[in-house]
């Protein structure tokens, strides 16, 4: 016993020696096992890079985005809303000489991200590309629409107040609501009766769906530093809708629902911001950028996993990956609620980590918001790692829910003093 624990105070003590100048892969100083074979490290070098993210599919989101906002960190970021608008039934039909009063498109908000006081400009344009079912839409899908607006619009998202129909004469959902003007009114009741307005196909041709975009581009934008915001809208919703009233008594309301074809275009611009310098092998080293919207994502390699085998083989029983946010970058901008860590195959596609699929609660990845971490646990990834070179091309960090937030998040790199990038393994010696 007196020879264990003198074998415990010279290892306690050489510790405590090198722990100013640690090397890859040596102890944890405060970790004691009590089992010789059981050994715990902190300090293996983590390499970051910022990526631009690629373009996602966004024709299958819950939710549509709209809106104009300028981030003093990641610079200005924009979404638009392309959806067709589809039949209430068939043979649509308003009745001889009806008489237009107006024509509403609403949208049920959903979310907002940003400065809750800044007014959003847009404009509604008329698209003059046919939309497909069978298509797949993504982020950086333009087509192409008639250069003059339907309507114009300046407002201030409003998700707390409900809106007073008068038609109706109740109270509803939080909702914006958009006068598209007499043109487009009489343009549709026009066809009355017709084979424009027989079926949905006929329809789509004929009118083939709205571009909602704002005023203002990420590229020729004024906007001061720190307003603007990007508002969520629930077009599956009953209440989004395009509605003709006419007669006074009457309406109409096309729909805009599952069965229409809708996506989200996102644009992003990072001129003069640190993510352009780091994009371009510059930049501020001791942080790095996660960014839904098909933003920006992180590369995290771990270069010297490998040495852990010097002494023998080894089983990993336990690996933790967090990840901090920098210090009050959070205070004006909410972060991403919850990111994840994919692995990277030879080709440079995305791969799900095999720890993912021990279930959500054990993988990890949400925002603690009292230690202002991330934490995933890798343990499998990190023994394939180890031993299988096919799985050691680094991982990307990025955002969930890219179509449907706009959140973003700034955090420490393994340089960050304050919001460290931190790798912590118990492994076994076998």
């Amino acid at each position: 016993m007196r020879k264990a624990n003198l074998l415990f105070a010279l290892f306690f003590l050489s510790v405590l020696f090198f722990y100013s100048c640690k090397k890859d892969g040596e102890l944890i100083p405060a970790f004691d096992s009590g089992n010789a074979n059981l050994v715990a490290v902190d300090t293996f070098s983590i390499k970051t890079s910022l990526v631009r993210e690629d373009s996602i599919r966004t024709d299958l989101s819950a939710y549509n985005l709209l809106g104009l906002y300028n981030d003093p960190i990641f610079g200005y970021t924009s979404a638009s809303i392309y959806s067709q608008v589809t039949l209430n039934g068939l043979d649509v039909d308003f009745g001889a000489g009806a008489t237009l009063d107006s024509a509403i498109l609403t949208l049920q908000y959903q979310g907002m991200y940003g400065d809750t006081l800044s007014a959003l400009s847009i404009n509604v344009f008329e698209i003059i590309t046919q939309m497909d079912k069978s298509t797949n839409y993504f982020s950086n899908t333009f087509l192409a629409h008639d250069p003059t607006p339907i309507a114009s619009l300046n407002f201030i998202p409003n998700l707390k107040d409900s809106v007073f129909s008068l038609f109706d004469n109740k109270n509803k959902a939080p909702h914006l609501r958009i006068n598209l003007g007499n043109t487009f009114g009489n343009k549709i009741l026009a066809e009355s009766g017709g084979t424009n307005l027989a079926n949905n196909t006929n329809f789509t041709q004929f009118f083939k769906g709205f571009y909602i975009t704002t005023t203002d581009s990420v590229q020729n934008s004024t906007l001061p530093s720190g307003q603007g915001s990007i508002a969520y809208f629930n077009i599956n919703s009953s209440l989004s809708t395009v509605t003709i009233y006419y007669n006074d008594t009457s309406k109409y309301s096309f729909l805009m629902n599952a069965e229409s074809v809708k996506y989200s275009r996102f644009n992003h611009n990072y001129t003069g911001t640190d993510i352009e310098a780091q994009l371009l092998g510059g930049g501020d080293t001791s942080v790095t950028y996660v960014q839904t919207l098909a933003g920006v994502k992180t590369k995290i390699e771990i270069p010297h996993i490998k040495s852990i085998l010097n002494e023998g083989n080894v089983a990993v029983n336990q690996a933790k990956l967090i990840v901090t946010i920098e210090n009050n970058s959070d205070v004006t901008y909410a972060a991403v609620p919850t990111l994840t860590l994919v692995g990277i195959n030879d080709d440079g596609t995305s791969v799900f980590l095999p720890d993912f699929f021990e279930g959500l609660n054990f993988f990890g990845g949400f925002l603690d918001q009292t230690e202002k971490t991330y934490t995933f646990n890798i343990p499998r990834h990190l023994h394939s790692m180890i031993y299988n070179s096919s799985d050691n091309n680094g991982m990307y960090l990025l955002a969930t829910g890219q179509s449907i937030s706009a959140n973003r998040s700034v955090l420490g790199t393994q340089k960050n003093p304050n919001a460290k990038l931190n790798l912590k393994i118990i492994y076994t010696k076998l």
